[in-house]
């Protein structure tokens, strides 16, 4: 886990993020595989056949995940689910806000995906007390996955939509976005621009509790964000105002992004991006 997905976020959650990054470690290098099975003429297969590939693997997730039920503590008195919905879920008094950002996406990228079909589709998993149980105790974990490399943008849109939905409509602990093979650069890109829009985001405080965890390869180390953390701007340690990120517009450094004091002109405080963060505005590797 990254060390800034740290510090603004409870104690269980992050245990939980480490248990998911646990079980992918454990899951066989053939349940990542796209290459034996989704390739026909040297291109990557699309739609069904990269459904089934999500499918194969989350059920070996489920498998190995349903061993920590008999190892931890904090999984007793709880299930787990494979691609079932819960039952109060995508109830009809959906808030104005969920309702206006639903017919947003269903307006730009309706024709490439049925919207009404997407969204009632049900969760890759999820860890939870049982059908009727709704208090936050009773809620432990759900997860969507995606396992496609060219994942298209209207795809990304909508699964931040729904986990978005998942933490502030519902009582999850625990909401995460599970990446596999996909570019971590560009789905963060993606990310910024969803957010640019407009779409729905819920409340701050219960992004603390959504998480995004990319695997590259079966070898490669999961990364992990927290969402809290990406929709939080820095603090300017002058003013303790918000930053805001700006471009240097002359100079040596012309062109280049820092963060900046809310406050101008009255504060005049800047800092660097992170190591990270910079590696991020560069775009696609």
């Amino acid at each position: 886990m990254n060390d800034k997905v740290t510090g603004c976020i409870s104690i269980g959650a992050t245990n939980t993020v480490n248990d998911v990054i646990k079980v992918l470690d454990e899951i066989p290098s053939r349940f990542y595989s796209l290459t034996d099975h989704f390739y026909q003429d040297g291109k990557l297969l699309g739609g069904d056949e990269l459904k089934k590939l999500e499918r194969r693997f989350m059920i070996e997730f489920s498998i190995q995940f349903s061993a920590l039920f008999k190892e931890q503590g904090s999984y007793q008195k709880l299930e787990y689910e494979f691609e079932i919905p819960k039952r109060f879920m995508f109830a009809d008094d959906c808030n104005i806000s969920i309702r206006n950002t639903f017919e947003k996406l269903n307006t730009r990228f309706g024709r490439e995906v049925d919207m009404l079909k997407y969204f009632t589709t049900e969760p890759d998993f999820l860890v939870h007390a049982g059908q009727s149980v709704m208090d936050e105790d009773g809620q432990k974990l759900i997860i969507e996955a995606k396992l496609n490399p060219n994942l298209n943008k209207s795809e990304i849109f909508k699964d931040i939509f729904h986990t978005f939905i998942y933490s502030n409509q519902y009582n999850f602990q625990c909401s995460i976005m599970l990446l596999i093979h996909i570019n971590e650069k560009r789905w963060l890109k993606t990310f910024e621009e969803y957010l640019d829009q407009g779409y729905y985001q819920g409340e701050l405080e219960s992004s603390k509790k959504i998480f995004v965890i990319f695997k590259a390869s079966p070898e490669g180390k999961a990364t992990a964000y927290n969402l809290f953390e990406l929709l939080s701007p820095p603090t300017c340690p002058k003013c303790h105002q918000k930053m805001v990120k700006r471009t240097a517009r002359n100079g040596v450094n012309a062109g280049s992004i820092f963060w900046g004091c809310s406050s101008f002109p009255d504060c005049k405080d800047t800092k660097s991006l992170t190591a990270k963060e910079e590696q991020n505005e560069n775009g696609f590797s």
